[in-house]
């Protein structure tokens, strides 16, 4: 039903987790951004901290 359709969905805002599954059972492709973990940002401290 909803094939070629590409839907982008932000992980955790509100329902649209549930939503995008329910689009992706339709046949959309389903896009999940990730937020990315202190370890993955520029600004979290590591070995390299001066």
């Amino acid at each position: 039903m909803l094939e070629g359709i590409r839907i982008i969905e932000i992980e955790g805002l509100g329902p649209a987790p549930f939503a995008a599954m329910m689009l992706a059972e339709l046949g959309a492709e389903v896009i999940v951004v990730h937020r990315p973990t202190p370890a993955e940002t520029p600004r979290a401290p590591g070995p390299n901290l001066l």
